[in-house]
């Protein structure tokens, strides 16, 4: 009787054993299941982020490249060169008595976020003491990727600041004319702001200028301000924003 007891509870913790085995063994396989599975989501999230990257760099173009038939908004009345010019980020004009004096200039900050420009009002349009103002622009909703600063035409009047931003939009801060007159007297408290982006432009990849000219003349050449995709073809920004209040004599 007492050999049957004891070979009952041998029985028992067997029994008692095995289950414990399989349960760490269930919970073994679970744990690793659900790192596994946490590994994988890092892993796809890690190469989406690289893609997207990836993307954005490889989104460019090459200049030399440049065809100026491939023009997006055009209408047959304006011919453009077979080359063009990436814009930096600043303006001079011509000094009579030494060096080019840059009288614009816009730098983009580490956040991507802020651009601080330097204007020289009085070196733009009017004689009267030269000085650097500072100002900080920062309306914006999302990352820039580059800031440009040009104008177009055949003389100083449409000077602009502009910002390529990361989803290939453009924003721009106009420097005009009349900005410029509204300004001068009170550089000390002038706000400089993004006017917003411009409209039915998208996936620009380069801003730049080029040389244009009347289909049917060979006079009356201009330059005129692009924003390039990827691909080679082109908006006529300066045809859209001559329309614009800000450009306007």
């Amino acid at each position: 009787m007492e050999e049957k007891k004891k070979s009952n509870v041998g029985l028992i913790i067997l029994v008692v054993i095995l289950l414990l085995a399989c349960v760490g063994m269930g919970a073994f396989i679970f744990i690793n299941k659900d790192k596994l599975t946490s590994n994988e989501t890092t892993s796809k999230i890690e190469e989406g982020n690289k893609e997207d990257s990836e993307e954005k760099e490889l989104k460019t173009f090459d200049i030399n490249q440049f065809d100026g038939t491939k023009v997006i908004n055009g209408n047959g009345e304006v011919n453009y060169a077979s080359s063009a010019k990436e814009v930096t980020n600043s303006e001079k004009k011509a000094s009579l008595n030494g060096p080019d004096v840059e009288f614009l200039k816009a730098e983009l900050q580490s956040d991507a976020k802020s651009v601080v420009a330097t204007v020289n009002w009085a070196e733009m349009y009017y004689d009267r003491e030269s000085k650097n103002y500072t100002y900080t622009i920062s309306n914006f909703d999302s990352k820039i990727r580059k800031v440009y600063a040009s104008g177009w035409g055949q003389a100083m009047g449409s000077d602009t600041i502009f910002y390529l931003m990361e989803n290939g939009t453009v924003e721009y801060t106009p420097i005009t004319s009349k900005i410029v007159k509204a300004s001068v007297d009170s550089a000390d408290s002038v706000q400089l702001k993004s006017y917003g982006k411009i409209q039915n432009v998208e996936d620009v990849v380069m801003i730049a200028t080029v040389s244009a000219s009347p289909a049917n003349s060979q006079v009356g050449g201009h330059v005129a301000l692009i924003g390039i995709k990827a691909d080679g073809t082109f908006y006529d920004i300066s045809k859209i924003l001559n329309e614009a209040n800000e450009y306007k004599n």
